[in-house]
């Protein structure tokens, strides 16, 4: 995975050959733009990435 970095507490689900490049960062987790206060409030939102089979991602690469 050549130092593949998941960030936040979503859950990630990578198929059958996966190769990545270095760099790549995936977050599954951001604020909550439609809480109680502008911008956004403490609370925060999770998301579930699915990542199919033979999927490969170049150098530094974001996945938001």
């Amino acid at each position: 995975m050549n130092g593949l970095r998941i960030f936040g507490k979503g859950k990630v689900n990578i198929g059958n050959n996966f190769h990545s490049g270095r760099g790549v960062k995936i977050y599954t987790q951001s604020h909550n733009h439609k809480g109680d206060k502008i911008p956004y409030d403490r609370s925060t939102k999770l998301y579930e990435i699915n990542i199919g089979d033979n999927v490969w991602l170049g150098d530094d690469v974001k996945i938001v």
